[in-house]
């Protein structure tokens, strides 16, 4: 009886430190960088315009968060750095819309500590 005891106490041992080691490891984890990317985009001239714009933004792989300005006559939208489209890529899709494209520009997201959430 006091083996099996010693057993049963070993093995909730054992799973404890399992448990809490996995944890860890999964809080350890950051999350992925975010990138914004915002785009001029001039020839908008109508809410049409900037759904089908938009529609070509969201096929891009893990954008999210799309956006279309019309009367600022820009788009912007979040994506994770390691699937963040070129200038070129972009400029291409700007295009391809009908529309042509302008200044592009990339603005990493910092992620917030926990203590500052």
């Amino acid at each position: 009886m006091k083996y099996r005891i010693q057993s049963y106490s070993f093995l909730a041992l054992t799973w404890l430190t399992l448990f809490l080691l996995s944890d860890t490891r999964i809080h350890a984890q950051e999350a992925p960088q975010k990138v914004f990317v915002r785009m001029e985009v001039d020839g908008l001239s109508c809410p049409f315009c900037t759904y089908g714009l938009e529609k070509k933004l969201k096929k891009i792989d893990g954008a999210k968060e799309v956006f279309i300005d019309l009367q600022a006559g820009e788009a912007t939208f979040i994506v994770t750095k390691d699937k963040q489209p070129s200038k070129e890529k972009l400029e291409k899709i700007v295009k391809d819309a009908g529309f042509v494209p302008g200044k592009i520009s990339f603005s990493e997201i910092k992620a917030k500590k926990e203590d500052e959430r």
